[in-house]
């Protein structure tokens, strides 16, 4: 059975008992999701139905207005280097917030097997935030010496350094 826009509205209604950090699950649409979790943090989830896919989503920060150019700069080549091996790409959102995308199939038509998803993608969020605010590079100058291959120091607050639009 092929996983379709069905199923996804069924795992949708089982995701927030899922996960405890889960406060709020918007259905925005048919087929679009806003998930509001404890420490601030929102995400979007929605159906693409060619290719069929899941699609998430998330502001992941603003750089500073005198770090900016690095930053992106440092984003580009993340984008560049993800291509054909993890399937995120970083945008310039609305008001200059960075947003992490990224695409999922769900072969596996389980709450469990979304779950896992959502809590890659936060991963991959916290870390790329890292690099988008300077947090952790200990000059404060919003640079970012981060990559996403760093070691987050706190996995069970994923996003902790996301910021809201």
């Amino acid at each position: 059975m092929a996983f379709g826009l069905s199923e996804l509205q069924y795992l949708m209604h089982q995701l927030g008992p899922s996960i405890p950090e889960i406060v709020t699950i918007l259905q925005e649409d048919i087929d679009s999701w806003q998930v509001e979790f404890d420490d601030g943090v929102s995400m979007r989830i929605d159906w693409h139905e060619e290719p069929a896919q899941v699609v998430m989503s998330c502001a992941i920060g603003r750089a500073d207005e005198q770090a900016r150019e690095p930053v992106y700069a440092a984003l580009l080549e993340a984008n560049l280097q993800l291509t054909g091996v993890a399937r995120v790409k970083l945008a310039l959102g609305p008001d200059d917030d960075v947003m992490l995308i990224g695409e999922c199939d769900l072969d596996d038509a389980t709450v469990e097997a979304l779950r896992d998803k959502v809590g890659e993608f936060l991963e991959i969020a916290a870390k790329f935030s890292l690099l988008v605010t300077g947090a952790g590079d200990g000059e404060g100058e919003g640079t970012g010496n981060v990559t996403a291959a760093d070691d987050d120091p706190s996995p069970t607050d994923p996003a902790r350094n996301i910021h809201r639009a």
